[in-house]
């Protein structure tokens, strides 16, 4: 059973077992990766991810769980590149101090701790922008690598055979009798070729051992002229000149042979073949007529010996395709006496990757087909360690000595995984490198007996250290602890929302100094959770916290506002967020003109306004990024007047009970008044106080003599009544404010923005509103007795069983106001009425019910 990994559109990253992605996908990431920075190679899977602050880069080592990469405190990554992937990581970071130049890492097996091997290594792009850094392996070989260093001014070749703990710049050929090291020395250039029909510029292959082929310059520095060919036949230690010009390179037969031609900008007819290693060079026509060579395709199979050369005679023409076979090259196949062993070496030294190697190939010159069968290492034998076979371990730093020291950041106690993993020294072993500590050496971590200690170094942490989360999604918390045993040791970890779990040791991060505790956990209501770690034993105790956001993106926003308001009276503003997020969205309070919004954490302000005529409001919520936006209009006046409204009882029997129908019947109630008493809709909204009790007599005649009714279907004839011409009409003006504030109930609210509500009995109520049932006994009459209120009204069933209030003929409608005192405190008899969501409304002080 396999696994697939795929990249969705929304660069989510995906694992699934093959044959059942339905039923088995995981998502690795909450959140999206980077694109463009997932990498397979050999056994590891790289990821990068950019969210806020620096970016993060995760590894996958044999097809385990990420792990974050950890560099050292200060490296402050901008970006890694990835060079090889052979045992162990070797990477280029460009640190926060770096522009034209990268830095070498390498890191431990899993990839997860890496450690400096060569600063400041220089690096170009391509035509197409492609990242070029001047490193290299060579393969076949362990532990040898190549760079090139930018410092001074200056970039110069140096070699390791340490895979990178030492570097040494490269020994100039024996033929150079004026360049001596250390002002001269030999320098190659490492770039990558961009077509893969054309060799790089430098090369080298697994099948043969120890043969590098590189073009380059003698002197203090690398430069771009006076450029030729160069090749080392071990390994890069000693290297002879082959060419006194700049040739591409391909490699015949896996290494048997050598073949050159010169740059693609010259016409040739003929190549060069080499099998003694370049020490003579024959040359070959392959074409009658100059042919500008633009690529050699190798064939894969090496059993037929044929290339085939493309190119083009001329600058308009078309591609030419040449086939040429190389057998003839070779007259047999490779005896013993055809074969020859060659030790690897580092400047005489025989100890390489901590053990004496001999290799075995071709004998130069000898004519004969070697295939793969005798590319191999013939024998190896183990050295003593020194220093050099270890690399400094994560939190130390090489010396001038070569020792490894704690970096001045390391606060670590200096324990291994575990305690019985041993005690680190500052040292890890090279990867692939086979020394042989003796007794008397102290490089490897050393077996101890654990001593129980206090915890200490608590860290709470999410699994991708996002504190951020959806409701009912999966949310892992990494407990990590220096407690160097966890005998004894008590570990909670208190959810937040009322959940307290106890922890044990689940795993320890590979090469960690860690103990590491996880726990998964699904929060099913949005909110702010804080979530507290606590490790305890007999010695002391350590806390850790956080707290996470569990948030949903806001989809829809109601603004709810008084339509109409007295001069400078405090009202209250506020808003039903869909779906409900407690104190995880913040709300913006634009004001009129205001060039500033008021921000606030809750859904509700307090506000009054000081300017007579229309003032706008606009709430926007933010949550998880996502702006959701709403609008009203109050009318801001010093007086106006309210009447109660009755209908026709077959009015009911038509009330689907929902905002808009209420909106509509408003609007038609509203234009078959201004139609019937000859008024503009207008005057209804108008500050005009010398004709309140003439307007006030007008509307009450027509009310009377049911000239108000309209046809709410073809069928259904609706009349509308005063249904309290005494008390209940009351005018309110600004500083003198009566027990009920007086509003033309049946206005539109949607369009004038006058009346919250035309019944009360259509149970659809405001958040902001506060709703009171009195006796049925009481009759109508005001009352007002220390900013208290309490109004008359008609009969009106509270039971919450029924869908609907009964309404009989010329009941009141229970009208709403805003325009009371501010210090007046509106109570309820019954309950506030409650949002869809079931929570409790904000209350409005200023707001009664008529």
């Amino acid at each position: 059973m396999g696994i697939c990994v795929f990249m969705q559109v929304l660069l989510r990253y995906i694992t699934c077992l093959a044959g059942s992605c339905a039923e088995s996908r995981k998502f690795p990431f909450p959140g999206r990766i980077d694109g463009g920075s997932l990498v397979v190679q050999d056994d590891y899977v790289f990821v990068q991810v950019t969210t806020v602050g620096p970016t993060k880069y995760f590894v996958s080592y044999q097809r385990q769980p990420f792990q974050n990469i950890q560099l050292p405190k200060y490296c402050l990554p901008k970006d890694m590149h990835i060079i090889s992937t052979e045992g162990q990581i070797l990477a280029g970071v460009q640190q926060w101090n770096e522009n034209d130049t990268y830095s070498l890492y390498t890191s431990d097996r899993h990839g997860n701790y890496f450690s400096p091997a060569l600063t400041y290594v220089r690096i170009s792009r391509s035509v197409a922008g492609v990242l070029n850094m001047d490193a290299y392996k060579v393969a076949g070989v362990s532990g040898v690598l190549l760079a090139n260093r930018k410092q001074g001014g200056r970039v110069r070749t140096f070699i390791s055979f340490s895979q990178g703990q030492t570097w040494r710049l490269l020994t100039p050929p024996a033929t150079e009798r004026r360049c001596s090291l250390p002002s001269c020395s030999l320098h190659l250039h490492l770039r990558m070729s961009e077509s893969p029909y054309s060799p790089d510029s430098i090369i080298s292959t697994v099948y043969t051992p120890g043969l590098v082929i590189a073009t380059g310059t003698v002197g203090s520095e690398l430069t771009n002229h006076n450029t030729r060919t160069f090749l080392s036949s071990d390994a890069g230690n000693t290297w002879r000149q082959v060419f006194d010009e700049e040739r591409r390179v391909w490699f015949l037969d896996d290494g048997g042979a050598l073949l050159a031609i010169t740059g693609a900008l010259v016409p040739i007819k003929h190549l060069w073949v080499s099998t003694d290693e370049g020490r003579s060079w024959l040359q070959y026509r392959f074409s009658l007529s100059p042919l500008f060579v633009d690529g050699v395709l190798m064939e894969q199979d090496t059993h037929h010996h044929i290339i085939t050369i493309f190119g083009h005679l001329s600058h308009r023409s078309d591609w030419l395709l040449i086939k040429v076979d190389y057998r003839s090259l070779f007259d047999q196949q490779c005896a013993s006496e055809d074969i020859q062993t060659w030790p690897l070496l580092n400047q005489g030294e025989p100890c390489v990757m901590g053990q004496r190697q001999i290799f075995r190939k071709r004998r130069p010159g000898s004519r004969c087909i070697q295939g793969r069968r005798h590319l191999k290492l013939v024998s190896s034998e183990a050295c003593s360690c020194t220093p050099y076979d270890f690399e400094c371990d994560y939190g130390f730093e090489r010396q001038s000595d070569g020792r490894c020291s704690p970096a001045f950041w390391y606060r670590g106690p200096g324990k291994g995984t575990n305690c019985t993993s041993g005690q680190t020294s500052g040292y890890r072993k090279v990867v692939s490198n086979s020394c042989e500590e003796s007794v008397e050496d102290h490089f490897s971590p050393r077996m101890h007996q654990c001593d129980n200690t206090a915890p200490s170094g608590v860290r709470l942490s999410t699994a991708h250290r996002d504190l951020t989360a959806r409701p009912h999604t999966n949310i892992t918390f990494l407990i990590h602890t220096h407690q160097a045993s966890s005998a004894g040791l008590d570990v909670q970890l208190d959810l937040g929302d009322g959940v307290c779990v106890s922890l044990s040791v689940l795993s320890h991060a590979p090469d960690s100094m860690t103990h590491v505790y996880t726990h998964t956990h699904v929060y099913t209501h949005t909110g702010i959770y804080r979530v507290a770690a606590h490790v305890r034993n007999n010695l002391g105790a350590a806390d850790s916290q956080l707290f996470l956001h569990v948030t949903t993106p806001v989809e829809q926003v109601i603004l709810s506002t008084p339509r109409v308001l007295l001069l400078g009276q405090q009202t209250n503003l506020s808003a039903l967020v869909l779906p409900d997020t407690p104190k995880t969205a913040v709300y913006y309070w634009w004001i009129d003109n205001s060039t500033e919004p008021v921000v606030t954490l809750e859904g509700w302000l307090f506000i009054r306004f000081h300017r007579l005529g229309l003032a706008h409001v606009s709430l926007q919520v933010s949550s998880e990024g996502v702006v959701r936006q709403d609008s009203s209009v109050i009318r801001v006046t010093e007086v106006f007047r309210s009447m109660l409204l009755g209908f026709s009882p077959n009015l009911e029997e038509h009330n689907p009970a929902i905002p808009e129908w209420r909106e509509d019947l408003a609007r038609v109630v509203m234009a078959t008044i201004s139609q019937v008493i000859g008024l503009s809709p207008d005057w209804l909204l108008v500050d005009v106080s010398q004709w309140l009790e003439k307007m006030s007599q007008v509307l009450a005649h027509a009310l009377n003599q049911n000239w108000v009714e309209f046809l709410l279907s073809p069928e259904v004839r609706i009349t509308a009544q005063l249904a309290n011409l005494g008390p209940a009409s009351q005018e309110v003006r600004s500083g003198h404010l009566p027990g009920v504030s007086v509003l033309l109930l049946f206005l539109s609210v949607a369009v004038l923005g006058v009346l919250t509500f035309l019944m009360y009995r259509f149970k659809r109520s405001l958040p902001w509103i506060q709703v009171q049932s009195d006796e049925p006994q009481q009759k109508g009459s005001d009352e007002m007795d220390g900013g208290r209120q309490s109004v008359s009204s008609a009969k009106v069933s509270t039971e919450s069983s029924s869908p609907r209030t009964s309404l009989n003929h010329s009941s009141p409608i229970r009208a709403l106001e805003c325009g009371l005192h501010p210090s007046a405190d509106l109570k309820t008899t019954h309950g506030a009425v409650r949002a869809a969501a079931g929570k409790t409304q904000h209350h409005l002080p200023n707001c009664t019910t008529v």
